[in-house]
């Protein structure tokens, strides 16, 4: 491989030396296109390794980026994860790409069960001036056999793709232009399973599409993304999917609080209290946060920006001087990993200031570096962990003075599970703690 290497390096050279020659003509080199795509819905980050090259990360719902390579070699992949800090083989292969033609290794299925699938497409290209452009469509979810994919499109005809599960269906190619709208149907039922909203299509570009496993708020249970769009990330900014949005009360001392959004009172939580889930208006809104009952008072106000097919999460805290209330805010993500559990942790107590966390095996000494130092009022952490029974313990920040802990966390794989340090109730220390989500179940 290194000699190999070494010509192809030694032929570009002599192409750049002869260019300025009367009379050349230069040539590309010629090259295949290469992207990854995981759709697998309790899949951990995988790593992608090609012919010993890094090619990218790729977690639930991600591709890496379209990557040139030599065509006509086998190229060996290796896709890996990382298990409890070891480097472990997931998925090994090798592909071989002609001239010009593109490569995509899709990976569905589940995390025990994944399925690989190779979809090659030789070169096309668009007349000029074109208004065509090109969709393609994966049904890579886990419960709908057979969807049915609607395109109304005010520029050209609306057309219908049914995408059976786990098979790619061939391009379609429709008129590029605003105002197209895309319902996806259970093809059995005739049930609606998602809505786009308007999107632009910009013409002369091929789209692959992929309906998946959706982990938001809701009824629905999939929705579709684009991969490699030519519009970009924000295609589905419409998307017919709700935010939605809780609040804790962690003020010790304030009494209940009422919370609105833009101007709506949606929750009215004592200490301690956690609200359920509610609707919030996707894009920004103003948030409020009152003594329960009295409008008038306002202890902390701001706007937040909730995002469509999420779930938010917004703590609130006396401040550390008393004069009002300090608010948190994070977009949480739900997914489930088959390897890991979701930890997500927020101090809520300004009566200490900042914090180091220690997650120790189950009856292990507390000793070494903290797993997290300085953590500041109302930031909140969101990791992974295998799973296990650790202990927990909160220290003064710099040295092991003991807060809080051992508190003993169970903590299973495929599950979410949320932490709050909080003050004691009316104030002050000794130090406490709530356990949410998972924890409850």
């Amino acid at each position: 491989m290194i000699r190999f290497c070494s010509l192809v390096l030694v032929a570009c050279t002599l192409l750049t030396s002869c260019g300025d020659d009367e009379g050349f003509t230069s040539a590309p080199i010629p090259s295949g296109r290469l992207v990854y795509v995981n759709t697998i819905p309790d899949s951990p980050e995988l790593v992608v390794v090609t012919n010993n090259l890094r090619t990218g990360n790729i977690g639930f719902g991600q591709a890496t980026a379209n990557t040139n390579v030599l065509p006509q070699i086998p190229l060996d992949y290796r896709i890996s994860y990382n298990n409890n800090t070891v480097d472990e083989t997931y998925l090994e292969g090798a592909v071989t790409l002609d001239i010009g033609f593109s490569h995509t290794v899709l990976i569905t299925g589940t995390f025990a069960t994944p399925t690989v699938t190779e979809i090659v497409d030789p070169p096309f290209e668009y007349a000029t001036g074109t208004t065509d452009t090109r969709i393609r469509v994966v049904n890579a979810t886990s419960s709908v056999a057979s969807a049915t994919v609607n395109i109304t499109n005010p520029n050209g005809n609306d057309q219908s793709i049914v995408a059976t599960n786990g098979q790619p269906t061939a391009f379609t190619t429709t008129t590029a232009g605003e105002g197209v709208q895309i319902e996806v149907t259970d093809t059995s039922s005739g049930a609606v399973l998602w809505r786009s909203g308007e999107i632009i299509l910009s013409a002369a570009g091929d789209r692959f599409f992929v309906l998946q496993d959706y982990f938001g708020p809701g009824t629905e249970s999939v929705r579709m993304v684009s991969f490699n769009d030519p519009s970009g990330t924000e295609l589905f900014v419409n998307e017919q999917l709700i935010a939605a949005v809780r609040f804790t009360n962690q003020a010790a001392d304030r009494g209940p609080l009422d919370f609105y959004v833009d101007d709506v009172l949606v929750a009215t939580q004592g200490f301690n209290g956690v609200s359920d889930y509610v609707p919030a208006p996707t894009g920004s809104a103003v948030v409020r946060v009152t003594p329960a009952g009295d409008a008038d008072t306002v202890l902390a106000e701001g706007e937040r920006l909730f995002f469509s097919g999420t779930f938010h999460t917004i703590q609130v805290a006396a401040n550390a001087d008393a004069t009002g209330i300090a608010t948190g805010f994070f977009a949480e993500n739900v997914q489930p990993i088959a390897t890991v559990a979701r930890l997500n942790f927020t101090k809520a107590a300004p009566s200490v200031g900042l914090v180091d966390l220690y997650f120790q095996d189950q009856g292990e000494a507390l000793v070494g570096l903290p797993d997290f130092v300085q953590v500041a009022e109302l930031v909140t952490g969101s990791i992974t962990v295998p799973p296990a029974v650790y202990d927990l313990y909160v220290t003064e920040t710099g040295n092991q003075t003991q807060l809080l802990g051992p508190i003993p966390l169970d903590l299973e794989a495929s599950n979410t599970y949320t932490i709050q340090i909080t003050d004691s109730e009316g104030g002050g220390t000794p130090l406490a703690i709530q356990l949410l989500d998972a924890f409850q179940d």
